[in-house]
Formats: structure tokens, sequence, C-alpha cells
């Protein structure tokens, strides 16, 4: 298989809640739009600054996802 990887890429801060505990959906929806409508042509959610590997279940389950 060839895989060619072409573009910008983002990988945006995961914005938390103020306890830390919880993603901050609205926070993140908007900070997503908002990369979006930069023209980027994709985004790398939770997985630059060592969110994956600490989000609980559910707070990855309700990432948004790609529309």
């Amino acid at each position: 298989m060839n895989l060619t990887l072409d573009g910008v890429l983002a990988f945006p801060a995961t914005p938390m809640d103020n306890a830390g505990d919880r993603l901050d959906l609205n926070a993140y929806e908007s900070l997503l739009g908002w990369i979006g409508e930069g023209g980027v042509h994709g985004i790398i959610p939770l997985g630059s600054t060592a969110s994956l590997p600490t989000s609980t279940r559910t707070s990855d389950a309700r990432s948004p996802r790609r529309r």
C-alpha cells in the first residue's frame, strides 16, 4: 500500500474544564471550528499533549468527530 500525506495537519491542545477532569466540549468544538476555518487539511485530536493516554473513555467518546 502506498500512502502519501500532504497538506497541513493541526495538533491542537485539548481544553479541559476548570477542575482539569473533563474535556470542555464547548471550547473544543469552538477551537476545532476555528482551526478548520483556517484551511487545514486535517486535525489530530487528543494527541499532541498526552491527552489521549490520560483521557477517560467518556471524554474520548465525546470528542467531536469529523462531520
